[in-house]
């Protein structure tokens, strides 16, 4: 059990770099008028982003004999939290900035609640394997929704209509 505990804590501790890592990036890309608009500006900046990140990716799917390697692992996720946090990053500057840190508020607070979950269970999800995929595949049909309802702004729209509503009666 405390093999499994110290392994989980490593794991989060990864995480909670690649989050602060991609925040930062992401910050810049957001923050620094500058930045943000020589990235909107010049769309190729924009579009570089995804090969660097599927390279990447790629990379560290492909060859096993690195990825397995002490330090090598270490160095191939450090450059694939770059190039992750470089496609983010542009993507971000062509949002509002309430957006993005909505999103990032979101992850940071599930990233917390499941590393709280972790070190407090004796439950192990391993056996429940079905369970989660139908979930997973639940949440995903849930926010492709989401999506398409809000890039359309029903919901706005309705929350109006009812506010209207409740000032008539």
């Amino acid at each position: 059990m405390s093999v499994r505990h110290a392994f989980i804590r490593k794991v989060y501790l990864i995480l909670a770099v690649q989050l602060l890592i991609t925040t930062s990036i992401i910050a810049v890309f957001t923050f620094v008028e500058p930045v943000r608009l020589f990235v909107v500006q010049n769309p190729a900046i924009y579009w570089a982003s995804f090969p660097v990140y599927l390279v990447t990716y790629l990379m560290l799917v492909c060859c096993e004999g690195p990825r397995r390697r002490h330090p090598w692992n270490l160095i191939l996720l450090f450059i694939f939290t770059l190039t992750l946090s470089y496609m983010t990053g542009t993507i971000s500057s062509y949002f509002d900035t309430k957006a993005v840190f909505l999103a990032l508020g979101i992850t940071a607070i599930v990233c917390i609640i499941v590393t709280i979950f972790c070190f407090q269970t004796k439950v192990d999800f391993t056996s429940c394997t079905g369970l989660l995929c139908a979930l997973c595949v639940v949440l995903l049909v849930i926010g492709i929704i989401t999506s398409i309802v809000l890039s359309f702004q029903y919901v706005s729209e309705a929350i109006m209509s009812l506010f209207q509503s409740l000032q008539i009666i």
